[in-house]
């Protein structure tokens, strides 16, 4: 967004500024094209431009026709009145307010009042608002990598969480975590299916007092976990947030695999208005969902509508200021500052997460040297954190064979995870297998490439999807790699050469973390003399995008690397003692296979 706008924010006098009044709102003579959807996206996220009388109404404040100079009048946007969102101005004909859709603001002369708000659009004429940003007409395209708003939002939201000091001090470790609830006792139980373990991760859930932790490791049922939590709250008269750090994580919870014509048993839709009705949800900036379904279904009902609120960690902050209940999923990949945003707004939290898996997000090459880059899940549960323990572990998976699921349980979780069902391997390979190929990296860009593997990737997936008896087709079959500029060269590989190749998933570890497949094939790429692995040789993110790739896959997975760069004698990183346990279990068991580049077909 421009700075021009946030600026403008700051200038914004909300007790003079008036609803704009007009006698003809009609087209304008100008097309100029706003996209308003980011526009009203970015306003809503500034709790200053709030409406007094109603909470979903934001003041998107007018400029100038041409300049960013404020006029001292607004207009009103609402995204919950429909689908496609409802502007509001004052039509001095009728003497009354007019609302008008997002598709008949965009051709209104109102519209280009907004357009400099916009970083696309910048005044010929320079105002005073903001001037100095502007010193030549020129483009404003990176303008997004300085906006303040989710760091203001951060500080907002510890400052709450500061002044209650009940919270602060759960948080801190200042106070003993207490289970004595009675709020179970007012709900029963729906899903009489869960195991022991999640059982009892919904008790601890619905009892807790002020925090409570669920780890759940990969195929342990968390979603599961956390929607029978959700629907007994619901149906106790809690007022629920459930959130996580992506739009992602949130429509796996919301939706997770439902179609349009038959909902998926583990997530909310089963049990909201489209499913059992046994709740009222709403998807806060649905738009953002990339599922046709989500914005379908869930992009009509007005947050004060809802018994349950799903929401991103950042956006929860235009959210109303209590929940009754929090539950936030992914807790390992939020930070503890971007968590203070939904959590300050719970009487009661609930943390789900898997802290053997993927940390936060860091732009740095070195792990966080504070509290504030570490997960919020950390920070309470995982080893050193103020609960340590404090929680329920989910220990039954259900997801992978015997021997896929061996070296992560061995490795990772300490042996503490049981196989629930007998999960039959991919008829004719071998649940697992490693493949040792000394191939060539290419740089690209930031990223690398390797061109052999990715070969020997294509053709592995190939053997699967041409054997029919086996089951699985392309759909079924996914590639995992540390790297983008490795995934797209897989990705059009597999599309030249494989039948049905552009349905078959490739992407990278980070972003395939919470998906599965019933084949994974997993490239490592890196090739080189000088033994360096990247990312994926330090701590503590390698060994965890280890164990989602290899987490990912419920048949069959087979890895393909060169090993005397990951676990050889010439290794340059910090994890070559997990390379070569993995590589020592893939070899003493007769699982790696050694191949000649010459030899992979073309």
């Amino acid at each position: 967004m421009s700075l021009l706008f946030e600026k403008a924010v700051a200038a914004f006098d909300a007790d003079s500024a008036s609803l704009a009044a007009r006698s003809d709102a009609g087209p304008s003579d100008a097309a100029f094209d706003v996209p308003t959807t980011t526009v009203t996206e970015f306003a809503a996220a500034h709790a200053e431009l709030a409406h007094p009388d109603r909470n979903e109404w934001t003041r998107l404040p007018l400029h100038e026709p041409d300049s960013a100079a404020l006029t001292g009048e607004y207009v009103v946007y609402s995204e919950g009145l429909t689908d496609e969102g409802m502007f509001v101005y004052y039509d001095a004909d009728a003497d009354s307010r007019k609302r008008i859709f997002r598709e008949a603001f965009e051709a209104s002369s109102l519209c280009a009042q907004i357009r400099f708000w916009h970083s696309d659009f910048v005044p010929e004429e320079r105002a005073s608002v903001g001037s100095f940003l502007a010193p030549k007409r020129r483009g404003y395209g990176a303008i997004l990598l300085l906006n303040p708003v989710p760091f203001d939002r951060e500080r907002e939201a510890i400052d709450s969480v500061e002044s209650r000091s009940s919270l602060a001090d759960a948080l801190t470790g200042r106070r003993r975590l207490t289970f004595g609830s009675d709020r179970a006792a007012t709900s029963s139980t729906h899903d009489v299916e869960l195991n022991q373990e999640q059982q009892e991760a919904v008790e601890h859930a619905l009892l807790a007092d002020d925090v409570c932790c669920i780890h759940g490791p990969p195929g342990t049922g968390k979603t599961r976990t956390l929607v029978e939590i959700v629907r007994r709250a619901a149906q106790s008269g809690r007022s629920v947030l459930v959130c996580a750090d992506s739009n992602q994580a949130v429509d796996n919870l919301v939706v997770g695999a439902s179609t349009e014509s038959e909902a998926d048993e583990r997530s909310l839709h089963a049990y909201a208005q489209h499913g059992a009705a046994e709740f009222v949800l709403a998807r806060r900036n649905y738009r953002r969902s990339s599922r046709s379904l989500v914005r379908d279904a869930y992009g009509t009902t007005r947050p004060e509508d809802a018994d349950v609120i799903a929401s991103t960690n950042g956006s929860a902050a235009a959210l109303p200021p209590r929940f009754d209940l929090v539950v936030m999923d992914e807790a390992t990949q939020a930070t503890y500052t971007s968590a203070c945003v939904p959590l300050s707004k719970g009487e009661t939290l609930v943390l789900a997460g898997d802290h053997r898996q993927l940390p936060p997000y860091s732009a740095s090459d070195s792990p966080p040297e504070s509290a504030g880059g570490l997960s919020i899940f950390e920070h309470v549960y995982a080893e050193g954190g103020v609960y340590e323990g404090v929680g329920v572990q989910l220990r039954t998976q259900y997801r992978m064979h015997r021997d896929v699921v061996h070296f992560p349980n061995r490795r990772f979780y300490g042996r503490t995870l049981r196989n629930g069902r007998d999960v039959s391997a991919v008829e004719g390979l071998d649940a697992l297998r490693g493949f040792h190929v000394v191939g060539e990296e290419r740089r690209a860009g930031n990223s690398y490439v390797n061109e052999t593997e990715a070969r020997l990737v294509t053709y592995l997936a190939s053997e699967v999807v041409s054997d029919a008896s086996n089951g699985v087709g392309p759909g079924d079959i996914g590639v995992i790699t540390p790297y983008s500029a490795q995934v797209d060269v897989i990705r059009d590989s597999l599309r030249e050469r494989v039948s049905g190749g552009g349905r078959i998933t490739v992407d990278t570890v980070d972003s395939f973390q919470g998906s599965e497949r019933d084949a994974v094939f997993l490239s490592l790429v890196r090739s080189n003399e000088a033994g360096r692995v990247g990312f994926m040789g330090r701590r503590p993110d390698g060994p965890r995008r280890l164990n989602v790739a290899l987490a990912r896959a419920g048949k069959h997975c087979s890895v393909v690397a060169n090993w005397n760069v990951f676990r050889g004698r010439d290794a340059d990183h910090e994890c070559t003692d997990l390379y070569d346990d993995f590589h020592s279990f893939l070899d003493d068991t007769g699982r790696l296979k050694r191949v000649e580049p010459e030899f992979i077909p073309v």
